[in-house]
């Protein structure tokens, strides 16, 4: 049962999205209790994320964006879109680039390049 719930929640919250009401996607992922797992989660988080950075809040974006990469393999589309948003988040957000983050952001910046697919050319 409480699967469906978290499908139901998923779907409203990408309707919200489409409809570009970023505050009630955000309200909606705090206010559930429930979480899911792997993929269906990652879903959930990259919503929220993309709606604090359509907010212009990618200080809030980035840790949710990592969480993603986290939960998912990191060659799949989802975990590298993930890598990409918070590539956008550190170039969008005066707090990280203040608080000398420019070590992890070099490093993330290597994996990242180290995970494109040898078929993209340069």
């Amino acid at each position: 049962m409480e699967d469906f719930r978290l499908d139901a929640q998923i779907a409203y919250m990408k309707n919200l999205f489409v409809r570009k009401d970023y505050t009630k996607v955000i309200k909606t992922f705090r206010s559930s209790s429930e979480t899911a797992k792997g993929e269906k989660e990652a879903t959930r988080l990259m919503y929220v994320a993309r709606s604090y950075m359509k907010l212009k809040q990618p200080a809030d974006a980035l840790q949710l964006f990592r969480e993603v990469e986290k939960l998912l393999d990191p060659d799949s589309e989802l975990a590298i879109d993930a890598a990409y948003n918070r590539l956008l988040c550190f170039s969008k957000s005066k707090d990280v680039m203040s608080q000398n983050k420019w070590t992890h952001f070099s490093k993330f910046i290597k994996n990242l390049i180290g995970r494109i697919p040898a078929s993209i050319p340069p």
